[in-house]
């Protein structure tokens, strides 16, 4: 009686799972398409990849590199006070801090979710606003919300972020 339910399972554990199997994307060697100086046949793909395809090519990631922290004003008509209420309403400003007579810019969650590019020109445009790097000690500390530490120094000319 044993023998039979353990034979059972098992045939109905290989008849399940061999119904989920799922078909081969293409029928060459080991997944290797025939002939090397061949090109390979986009067609068996799940997806279509980007090889500098001009018809499809991506933005260049520093483009515009001529921006300057004023542009970013200015789209608000120079109320540089807007835009620094708009970082608070959307989390990517927490607070500004003194701490040891350093300035410091602490950022929210939503800064994160900026791209670096993105998320430098937003500290230059803070630093722009404020000049904090114009005086001494002409550095600006970048803090995070949560953990409080230290993830980024700005001064006049170099910006860097941890």
């Amino acid at each position: 009686m044993r023998f039979k339910i353990l034979s059972l399972a098992l045939l109905s554990s290989l008849a399940i799972s061999g119904s989920a199997q799922a078909e081969p994307k293409w029928s060459s060697w080991f997944g290797w398409d025939h002939g090397f100086n061949k090109r390979l046949n986009l067609a068996n793909f799940d997806f279509s990849p980007y090889m500098d395809d001009p018809a499809h090519s991506h933005p260049v990631y520093n483009e515009n590199t001529d921006w300057q922290p004023a542009h970013w004003v200015d789209q608000l008509e120079g109320r540089a006070e807007e835009f620094v209420e708009r970082g608070y309403k959307t989390h990517i400003i927490h607070k500004q801090d003194m701490r040891d007579g350093v300035p410091v810019l602490v950022v929210g969650p939503n800064f994160y979710a900026l791209s670096a590019y993105d998320q430098r020109r937003y500290v230059r445009t803070i630093d722009y606003i404020y000049s904090m790097t114009a005086s001494a000690p002409n550095v600006m500390m970048v803090r995070d919300w949560k953990s409080d530490r230290v993830v980024g120094a700005v001064d006049q000319h170099h910006i860097s972020f941890q």
